[in-house]
């Protein structure tokens, strides 16, 4: 609670990852030759924190638009505009923050459509598997422990679900191994 309040957690941790970017770019604009690609890997654009922000959102209005519905709950709503605020946040400008979901799903679609259909494990499965593994605590509490216990279980269910088609072996292909536990401490997550 209140973690995207002005000054509350959240806001800090975007500010920083705001200024983070922010700053690469500025120095990769200002003095290319000092940016050794070997060494810190291609400078990420700003319409690449979109997928962060925006997957739960675009899943949403990919099936609404399926179902024939064109117009947002109150509640979809809030959610949308939860997810528009926290970009904003990362700094992504207004006109990559469609409110609706033929918007939202044209959008996605669009930036999808731009990038190289390609799976580097080297790269894109490191990022995977960091993410995956990420530890996200404040601290290291037993209210913390149990709720990233329960939290990890439910990200590998909402991913093999979302971008895996429910396969577990394609999954565990990349590095996303999802066991019969998962499957069950997801499913008691789910129920709260």
């Amino acid at each position: 609670p209140g973690a995207l309040e002005r000054f509350g957690p959240g806001f800090k941790a975007a500010a920083m990852v705001r200024l983070m970017h922010s700053m690469v770019r500025a120095n990769v604009l200002r003095r290319p030759e000092d940016w050794d690609q070997r060494v810190y890997g291609f400078p990420i654009p700003q319409v690449d924190q979109m997928p962060a922000g925006l997957i739960p959102i675009f899943l949403l209005s990919y099936k609404m638009i399926a179902a024939g519905r064109t117009e947002f709950t109150r509640e979809e709503r809030a959610r949308v505009e939860l997810a528009r605020y926290r970009c904003f946040l990362l700094g992504l400008p207004e006109e990559l923050l469609a409110d609706t979901p033929q918007g939202i799903v044209e959008l996605m679609s669009t930036r999808a459509a731009t990038l190289r259909q390609d799976y580097d494990d080297s790269t894109c499965g490191e990022l995977l598997r960091a993410t995956m593994a990420a530890d996200l605590r404040a601290n290291d509490g037993a209210g913390e422990t149990v709720h990233a216990f329960f939290e990890r279980a439910m990200a590998k269910l909402f991913f093999l679900r979302n971008f895996m088609g429910n396969d577990r072996a394609k999954a565990a292909s990349i590095g996303v191994k999802v066991g019969t536990r998962d499957l069950v401490v997801a499913g008691a997550a789910g129920i709260f």
